[in-house]
């Protein structure tokens, strides 16, 4: 049996004529794969392109293809998955198992998910709004999701439901993905560094928007290198129902930075559980990323949440005074 190496990527173009893939030319059937992704481009002038593997007879799980170029501007450049026939996000010609994987960019000539499945497909999706997810399938697909809508290969997903964990069924939230209601869509948890919050130490922050006490800090095994990098990968937001400093913290599974030789697209994202917290302030100071935190029901809606009284440094203030 070949089992390749855990955690493997590539970043660089790749390009030939039958079984290409960003990953695994042809992945034969003792082939194993776990816990791969692919940020470069890939070209097959003839047969079977995929994002991870070209042709896929043995097993490949927990994968990712969001194919990066280049960051300019502030912005990552994508590029495509392209084959003459049989290009796939994932695979171009799967005729062994494919599970627990997505796309998030282009394929021409194809399927965002595979190109033809002769074999066994389940617990995929892809973020694609145009194309099918399964070009061609004469196998089995289960718990498989698109974002196109008239693409009668997958599930349609719409706008509204895409970013909740509730509507991927046979998902393994918790295990395989990991999801940030209301601000991402799946993520595959093995690439995600597990981050957490730690109320023991207070700081005093001075300065915008006032002087006040920061309770509370983020750490995370990679010491927040990744975020430095990147800092997309955590991601604050204000919530203008409530017109106050109330965000929302979210990350995503993987960004770029660098421009030309310094072109990093190897930052990948968080597993924090911290969701809901009133932010003073959103600046990493001494290796940490400080808020102060209240912990919520992430499911809630904020207008429920707006008249609620809280106990606060000893004192019961309502929520709009905070």
């Amino acid at each position: 049996m070949t089992l390749y190496k855990y955690q493997i990527y590539n970043n660089g173009a790749v390009s030939g004529t039958d079984n290409v893939g960003g990953l695994i030319g042809h992945n034969a059937e003792d082939g194993v794969l776990y816990a791969g992704y692919n940020t470069g481009a890939v070209t097959a002038t003839g047969n079977n392109a995929g994002g991870i593997a070209g042709r896929n007879d043995g097993s490949v799980s927990s994968v990712f293809n969001t194919i990066m170029t280049a960051f300019k501007n502030g912005a990552a450049v994508y590029g495509e998955v392209t084959g003459a026939s049989n290009a796939g996000g994932l695979v171009g010609f799967n005729a062994g198992t494919l599970t627990d994987g997505y796309n998030t960019t282009g394929v021409s000539g194809g399927g965002n998910a595979a190109g033809t499945n002769t074999g066994t497909i389940s617990n995929v999706y892809a973020t694609n709004t145009t194309g099918r997810l399964i070009n061609i399938n004469n196998g089995t697909a289960s718990n498989v999701y698109t974002f196109a809508a008239g693409d009668g290969s997958a599930r349609f997903v719409s706008e509204a439901e895409r970013m909740f964990s509730r509507f991927y069924g046979g998902f393994g939230f918790g295990s395989a993905w990991k999801n940030y209601d209301g601000w991402s869509t799946p993520m595959l948890k093995v690439f995600l560094t597990q981050a957490g919050y730690s109320a023991d130490t207070e700081l005093v922050q001075t300065g915008y928007p006032m002087s006040l006490p920061i309770k509370g800090y983020v750490v995370a095994g990679d010491n927040l290198i990744a975020y430095y990098n990147a800092n997309a990968l955590l991601v604050a937001l204000a919530n203008t129902e409530l017109g106050e400093d109330y965000l929302a913290f979210y990350s995503t599974q993987i960004a770029a930075s660098g421009e030309g030789a310094l072109f990093n697209p190897n930052n990948l994202g968080y597993d924090i559980d911290v969701r809901y917290s009133i932010v003073p302030l959103f600046e990493h100071n001494a290796g940490y990323l400080h808020w102060l935190h209240r912990g919520g029901d992430r499911e809630r809606n904020f207008r429920e949440r707006k008249a609620e009284i809280y106990f606060h440094e000893g004192g019961m203030v309502h929520e709009e005074t905070l």
